[in-house]
């Protein structure tokens, strides 16, 4: 993708990312068993990296982080209303109508993509299709330390707060002593958390410096992780204030996420699409490495007698 998204139509690429995505809900919407789709979960992963080039392909520096701002509001909307939508289809209409809701949202995406959506790489700014070039570019980029700063900068924080959904029935059930029926409030609080964050970042573009405004999200996310750190040393985790401090990290992340995506993606401007997957290359590496530290220590603290779990 790093180098389809610089030599090809971006258009193009997201149509076929839509493509993959309702090719595969209509196989899954089809299967016999439920043990199939599980099976067959496509990822159309040249959304999200195409998508950003394309951002800042279009707009200016402070109109594009309050359109990056309104992506990042929407991604913390879609895992709210998603649960509630399959929930409805699945007990009126059966787990299969999920499937082809997906396919039918997925069409309507490439149509609307179709008819809406303007190509914005133009012939002269195209990488060539060879091998030396994109071994290049992953160099260029690859060395370039301010470039990995940038990409770690959103990636290891939105890890922070991953680690907790990974953890989510030992963190919620067993430390907080939730029922699942109060999961809830653990996602309401890390999504209003994502939201106005964005929404704050949006409200701030071309007002503040992007280094003031990253400089604020990380001291955000500084203090609150340095508050449940201390909280959780000094008393024993409770629900009424254990989780606080991840919503307010959350907020923290979401003020600064558009505006370090935008200087990442400015920093080689020729090479935007390359970028922009190497950027979330390296998240996705930093949540594999956590998925599995996470997982370690959760099994060692369930087997760990209960007198020391504290």
């Amino acid at each position: 993708m790093a180098q389809a998204s610089g030599t090809f139509n971006r258009s193009v690429l997201i149509a076929k990312s839509d493509t993959v995505n309702f090719d595969g809900s209509t196989y899954s919407a089809s299967a016999a068993t439920k043990a199939i789709p599980a099976d067959a979960i496509f990822v159309g992963g040249a959304g999200i990296v195409v998508a950003r080039a394309v951002v800042r392909d279009m707009f200016a520096p402070s109109q594009a982080q309050r359109v990056m701002s309104q992506i990042t509001i929407f991604f913390g909307i879609a895992p709210a209303i998603a649960p509630m939508i399959g929930g409805t289809l699945y007990v009126y209409l059966g787990w299969h109508s999920i499937f082809w809701f997906l396919t039918a949202f997925g069409v309507a995406l490439w149509v609307a993509n179709y008819r809406l959506l303007p190509e914005t790489l133009h012939l002269a700014q195209r990488q060539p299709l060879r091998v030396s070039n994109l071994l290049q570019g992953y160099w260029q980029l690859g060395l370039d330390p301010r470039f990995l700063l940038l990409a770690l900068a959103s990636g290891i924080p939105f890890n922070g707060m991953f680690l907790y959904v990974l953890s989510a029935p030992a963190f919620l059930g067993d430390i907080l002593g939730l029922p699942p029926t109060q999961f809830f409030w653990f996602f309401v609080l890390n999504i209003s958390g994502i939201m106005s964050g964005a929404w704050l970042s949006g409200r701030m573009a071309g007002k503040l410096p992007p280094k003031q405004q990253i400089r604020y999200g990380f001291v955000v996310m500084l203090l609150s992780a340095v508050l449940n750190l201390v909280a959780n040393l000094l008393f024993t985790p409770h629900a009424a204030w254990a989780l606080l401090p991840l919503g307010v990290f959350a907020f923290g992340w979401a003020m600064m996420v558009p505006v370090v995506t935008l200087l990442v993606l400015d920093l080689h401007p020729e090479r935007r699409g390359m970028a922009s997957s190497l950027q979330s290359f390296i998240g996705a590496s930093a949540t594999f490495s956590r998925i599995v530290l996470c997982a370690k220590r959760l099994n060692d603290w369930k087997t760990m007698p209960t007198s020391e779990r504290n």
